[in-house]
């Protein structure tokens, strides 16, 4: 099933589209993106089992800051959450753009302290979204027959270095 049948689109914001690609995947066990353009996506994607999401050629995937400072990870298998085994799941053909947006799983003392000083709410509600020490654009855990393919992170290199090349990094060279 097309992403933009639930209004995923590029002319969207990027609540708009996570929610949308969120309808489509809860839906669908086939999403297709289809429409090239640059997509922008706040939050973070919960795949279930039996999901296979393939993005064409020109598609980009932008992340953006969550409101509130709280960026989690831009995709996760539902089960990573919960310890339950989620099986069969494919990402192929994603270009995503984390345009400076970090995967806030592995907390600092510093952030830790501050959630602290909050208080309980504070901490439960970070801690709903993220699995300290589990870092990373696309984070999966428990996952029997995953499949990333064709994956390419356009900007690692502002967060890691060029080494040496001032050109993108893809999954393949780190």
């Amino acid at each position: 099933m097309r992403a933009d049948f639930f209004g995923f689109l590029p002319s969207e914001n990027g609540e708009n589209n996570r929610n949308a690609l969120q309808r489509a995947v809860d839906t669908c066990a086939d999403v297709e993106i289809e429409l090239p353009g640059i997509y922008d996506f706040e939050g973070t994607l919960y795949i279930p089992s039996g999901r296979h999401l393939h993005f064409a050629p020109g598609t980009v995937l932008r992340r953006i800051p969550e409101k509130g400072g709280k960026n989690g990870y831009c995709m996760i298998n539902k089960g990573a959450f919960t310890g339950e085994t989620n099986e069969d799941i494919s990402v192929d053909g994603l270009t995503l753009e984390a345009n400076g947006v970090e995967s806030a799983a592995a907390l600092s003392v510093d952030i830790l302290d501050e959630l602290a000083e909050q208080g309980e709410d504070a901490l439960n509600a970070y801690f709903d979204h993220t699995i300290l020490g589990l870092r990373g654009q696309l984070a999966f855990l428990y996952v029997k027959g995953l499949r990333v393919t064709n994956f390419t992170l356009n900007d690692l290199f502002r967060l890691i270095g060029t080494n040496g090349t001032g050109k993108p990094i893809s999954a393949g060279e780190i």
